[in-house]
C-alpha cells in the first residue's frame, strides 16, 4: 500500500516536471510561434493562444500567494512540490473565465454601477451612506 503510493507519487513529480520543462522552454517542433508577440504557445483554446509566459506569471502568482505565510517560495519549490498541473489548470480556467465573459456581452451603466456602490452595506457608514474610505480600503485589499 505504501509502496504504490510512493510509486504514485514519483511518477507525478516526474510527468509535473516534464510538462513544466515543455512549458517553460518550449519544444521548437512542437510549440507555435503567436506572430503576433513571437510567444511561445504552449495552448490553444478555439484560437485564443495560452503562451508560456501566462504559465509563468501563473507560478510567480501561486509563489506571492504561498509566500504570504511566512516562507519565500519560488517557482521551483513549486515545481518540487508538483504544483505544475494545478497552476496549469488555473491559468487555463482563468482564460476561459475571460473568454466567457467577453463572448457574454455583458454591460453596465455608469449610473446602476454608482447605484450599486452607493447601496451596497460593505461599504456604507452607520448613517447608510456612501463611506469613500471604505471603499479604498477594500480595493487596495484586493
Amino acid at each position: 500500500m505504501l509502496q504504490s503510493k510512493l510509486g504514485k507519487t514519483v511518477v507525478v513529480v516526474i510527468v509535473s516536471l516534464i510538462i513544466l520543462a515543455f512549458a517553460l522552454m518550449g519544444m521548437p517542433s512542437k510549440t507555435q510561434k503567436d506572430e503576433s508577440q513571437g510567444a511561445t504557445v504552449i495552448a490553444k483554446i478555439d484560437d485564443d493562444p495560452v503562451t508560456a509566459s501566462d504559465l509563468q506569471a501563473g507560478f510567480q502568482e501561486e509563489a506571492m500567494r504561498q509566500s504570504q505565510f511566512g516562507r519565500r517560495v519560488t517557482i521551483r519549490d513549486l515545481i518540487q512540490q508538483g504544483a505544475a498541473g494545478p497552476v496549469l489548470d488555473k491559468v487555463l480556467a482563468s482564460k476561459l473565465f475571460f473568454m466567457a465573459v467577453d463572448e457574454s456581452d455583458l454591460a453596465f451603466s455608469q449610473d446602476y454601477l454608482e447605484e450599486c456602490l452607493r447601496s451596497g452595506p460593505r461599504f456604507q457608514d452607520e448613517n447608510g451612506q456612501l463611506d469613500q474610505q471604505k471603499w479604498k480600503d477594500w480595493v487596495t485589499e484586493g
